[in-house]
């Protein structure tokens, strides 16, 4: 969290180690330091990354860093978007939950429409996610009946 705000020069320099997993360990941990972590670069090359995996991390830990920066919503959404279509059901959860975050600055009908989408997903935990995104991202009409569906 925020309190680990010192530990972030050691994070940014493991986004460049050779193992996969550590590199993505290290993106989930400095978007968990939050706006604290103002040392953006490093985080911002692994939205070009090959590993699509990886982009999103990246694009979850950048917009817990700046979540009211709108160019940085219009340039990470897509990846969140692709994300809603991912078959670990863990992406799709972080997935809608960034686009949550991202949807009230962006204003797009696109955000919005895919959270309503994320609601008929097949994994209940997506499912309330989305009810929770679609409600930051200001997509109220379909949280009450969708709500009871899924209680």
């Amino acid at each position: 969290g925020p309190g680990c705000v010192d530990a972030v020069p050691q994070l940014v320099e493991l986004l460049g180690n050779e193992n996969l997993r550590t590199r993505y360990a290290a993106s989930f941990s400095l978007g968990q330091v939050g706006p604290d972590a103002s040392r953006l670069f490093g985080i911002e090359e692994k939205l070009t990354d090959e590993d699509e995996l990886l982009k999103v991390i990246g694009a979850w830990a950048l917009v817990r860093i700046e979540p009211k920066d709108t160019k940085l919503a219009k340039q990470v959404a897509p990846l969140f978007l692709n994300a809603l279509n991912n078959d670990m059901p863990v992406v799709r959860i972080e997935a809608a939950n960034s686009l949550g975050l991202i949807g009230n600055v962006l204003q797009s009908g696109d955000v919005k429409a895919a959270l309503r989408e994320a609601l008929q997903d097949s994994d209940p935990m997506v499912q309330r996610e989305s009810v929770k995104s679609s409600a930051f991202a200001n997509a109220t009409g379909v949280i009450l009946v969708t709500a009871s569906k899924i209680g």
